[in-house]
């Protein structure tokens, strides 16, 4: 699975193409509703199989203080299908509505942990690898590694990569799964990636690997 934050609107085209052909699963990108349509269009284009549009719906959302219409109280969350054969998901049925408080401080685009949690518990599964390539203070892998998923993520702001190099050595490495029914499939592991996409620490949380941004067709200056 891979997270595009939606501050990459002037190359939403090569970064929906760069997700399809590193993703052998889901793709999920952050939107507001107007970029919906974009989106679609552009996953669609780079071959992937266009599912639907998940809402995250903010209690504490800010209000609109100038009072001139309403205030936005959700964002979207596009999905669409990049691997192979029939779609999977652990949600059975239920609803594409996930309601949860919105993050303070350590970025300006911050999710909640157990945001990520809940999306990477319904379109993954244990052992699954998860990247994010724009991963910010490290939510996305603080989330993956409690569930027992592998992550690897990369951030070219180092103040950001500092905090989610942090966050991510914090955790334990044995998985904590509230939102699993079986046990990990594999211990977790993380690769913090950062200046050309090289393992930034190793150990027994990160996996002997490196990841180089130019799969992502993505410059790092």
């Amino acid at each position: 699975m891979l997270r595009f934050a939606s501050g990459f609107l002037p190359i939403r085209d090569e970064a929906a193409a760069a997700m399809v052909a590193a993703s052998n699963g889901w793709v999920l990108a952050f939107c507001l509703a107007e970029g919906v349509g974009a989106w679609e269009t552009a996953l669609t284009n780079a071959g992937a199989k266009w599912d639907t549009t998940l809402a995250w719906v903010k209690p504490d959302a800010a209000p609109r203080f100038n009072g001139q219409g309403a205030a936005r109280g959700f964002e979207c969350i596009c999905t669409a299908w990049a691997g192979t054969g029939h779609r999977h998901w652990n949600g059975g049925g239920r609803r594409g509505v996930l309601e949860h408080l919105t993050a303070k401080g350590g970025h300006e685009t911050a999710k909640p942990v157990d945001l990520m949690m809940a999306l990477i518990a319904l379109y993954t599964r244990p052992g699954d690898l998860v990247c994010d390539p724009f991963m910010g203070s490290g939510t996305t892998g603080v989330a993956a590694l409690r569930l027992g998923r592998r992550f690897v993520g990369i951030e070219k702001d180092e103040r950001h990569f500092a905090t989610a190099r942090a966050r991510i050595a914090a955790i334990d490495v044995a998985p904590m799964l509230p939102f699993e029914a079986s046990p990990a499939g594999s211990p977790p592991s993380a690769t913090p990636c950062h200046k050309g996409g090289k393992a930034a620490f190793e150990g027994s949380k990160a996996v002997q690997a490196s990841l180089e941004l130019d799969s992502f067709g993505l410059e790092t200056s």
